[in-house]
């Protein structure tokens, strides 16, 4: 049986920032994603969870994968960047374009107080144009 340590102190510490973004940083099996679960689980606010794979430094990669992640809060998100990228043949060149099509669209969804979760950042971290 698994078990599952609770981090009342550390989620306290989350909590009571009054930061725009949170980075959890340590080394790989610290329990990271497990905090953030149990941060998220007890959001009153929507939360969208994106976990990172090892392609998602390419940028058409990264852009369909947070769309799907937010495509519950911004209903076809996930159709309006796949078209984005289409129209796009070299995304790498162009996120300015990705994000302001992206942005444009996340305009209109229900995001308001919602936020999200980036697991794995470490993949996405070093890749600047992603």
């Amino acid at each position: 049986m698994r078990r599952i340590v609770e981090r009342p102190r550390l989620l306290e510490v989350i909590n009571e920032s009054e930061a725009r973004s949170v980075l959890l940083v340590a080394p790989a099996g610290y329990g990271k994603t497990t905090l953030a679960r149990q941060w998220a689980a007890v959001q009153d606010d929507p939360v969208w969870w994106y976990t990172a794979l090892p392609g998602s430094s390419d940028v058409a990669q990264l852009a369909l994968g947070l769309a799907s992640a937010l495509d519950g809060t911004a209903p076809g998100l996930f159709e309006h960047v796949a078209a984005l990228l289409k129209a796009h043949p070299n995304p790498a060149r162009q996120t300015g374009l990705l994000a302001e099509g992206l942005a444009r669209h996340l305009a209109g969804g229900d995001l308001h107080g919602a936020v999200g979760v980036i697991d794995d950042y470490h993949l996405i971290a070093e890749a600047p144009e992603a």
